[in-house]
């Protein structure tokens, strides 16, 4: 709902809910942390785990609505519809909206600070 809008093509959201939260992380924050785990030690996890989550934030539509129009142009909120679709709706509510991050943190890994963040290192990308 960031990068349509930003190269001014429309941007369906599948529910009404800007309340709605999702958990993500940047392409920065999601490099590093790969580059960081490749070259981790294996002795850092105890034997029987076998996966870590990477650091996000939970961040609400409204947040990054909010984040577009600050950081790329109120225009840009324009080329966004929100629409029911029930079947996306039904998959998108399945997801957690936030996740412990209190071992990866632990582990060295690095998450983005907000939302407003992760938007604002697209659009500057944009511009280079």
């Amino acid at each position: 709902m960031i990068r349509e809008p930003m190269n001014g093509e429309t941007c369906v959201i599948p529910l009404r809910d800007r309340g709605f939260r999702s958990f993500m992380c940047s392409p920065s924050a999601l490099q590093e942390n790969l580059f960081r785990v490749l070259h981790m030690d294996s002795d850092k996890l105890p034997r029987h785990v076998r996966h870590i989550n990477v650091p996000g934030v939970s961040v609400s539509i409204q947040e990054l609505m909010d984040a577009l129009a600050k950081h790329g142009g109120e225009d840009k909120l324009a080329l966004l519809k929100e629409e029911t679709n029930p079947e996306l709706e039904r998959i998108l509510r399945s997801w957690s909206p936030d996740f412990d991050t209190t071992t990866p943190l632990r582990l060295g890994l690095i998450k983005d600070e907000s939302g407003e963040d992760i938007v604002k290192e697209y659009i500057d990308s944009l511009r280079k």
